[in-house]
């Protein structure tokens, strides 16, 4: 079975892979906690 994270509309196929990729969009926007949290509220797990 796929397992896959999703959050604003993009699909990933795991956590690391999420946060890794949008840190580097979001770095100069927010500080690391504030990515953290923004991760865990936004994230949509897809099975």
């Amino acid at each position: 079975m796929a397992y896959f994270v999703k959050i604003d509309g993009a699909k990933f196929s795991s956590m690391e892979e999420l946060r890794s990729t949008l840190w580097e969009l979001y770095k100069d926007k927010m500080s690391q906690d504030e990515f953290e949290k923004f991760v865990k509220e936004h994230v949509e797990e897809i099975k």
